[in-house]
């Protein structure tokens, strides 16, 4: 029903955020280099800081998920990668622009640790398999559609612009997900 498809789509967004943003990222690598009058090789620990840290905490927050819930997690995943996101806007520098993307990918691998285990939990099992497969759709419309979203936003508002575009979707995903994801309890302890 629709309950379960705007559930789908809530906890896909979150995966869709982030390869929109790993893919804006890296076609925008000369700009940010050029605007910080940075060599391509420093630059590139823009995009690696975060995919890093991303799949070094991947494991960690699906078993945080599993003791707290994974709601917890995801509505916290948004908090952080859209602090991260803002951080990143704003940053002086090209240090501390490596280091916004590292609170950018705790954030992701909170949101791509979580969102899975929300579908499997949530959904009947007869849903299951097209709710994952929308979830991995969006996630490659984000690493499609990032470089062409990045080189526009970077030709015409800069590579700031880049980071100001997924404000709104990570506010519109933290809203959705708040109000339509159903607290779920932490997994039973094994005795």
């Amino acid at each position: 029903g629709k309950p379960e498809r705007y559930l789908a789509l809530t906890a896909a967004l979150g995966s869709f955020l982030t390869s929109l943003d790993a893919s804006a990222v890296n076609a925008d690598l000369p700009v940010i280099g050029a605007a910080f009058h940075t060599a391509i090789p420093t630059v590139r620990w823009v995009l690696l800081a975060e995919l890093l840290i991303t799949s070094g905490l991947l494991l960690a927050f699906g078993r945080l998920g599993d003791q707290v819930g994974h709601k917890r997690i995801y509505v916290a995943g948004f908090r952080v990668f859209l602090f991260g996101c803002a951080l990143c806007a704003a940053a002086p520098g090209m240090i501390p622009l490596i280091a916004f993307r590292i609170v950018q990918g705790i954030g992701a691998a909170m949101l791509l640790a979580s969102s899975p285990a929300l579908l499997v939990k949530h959904l009947p099992a007869e849903q299951r398999g097209q709710a994952l497969g929308l979830r991995a759709s969006l996630i490659y419309l984000g690493l499609v559609a990032g470089p062409a979203v990045g080189g526009w936003l970077a030709g015409r508002y800069g590579w700031r612009g880049v980071f100001c575009m997924q404000l709104p979707v990570g506010i519109a995903g933290l809203t959705l997900a708040r109000r339509l994801i159903r607290d779920d309890p932490p997994a039973a302890r094994p005795q």
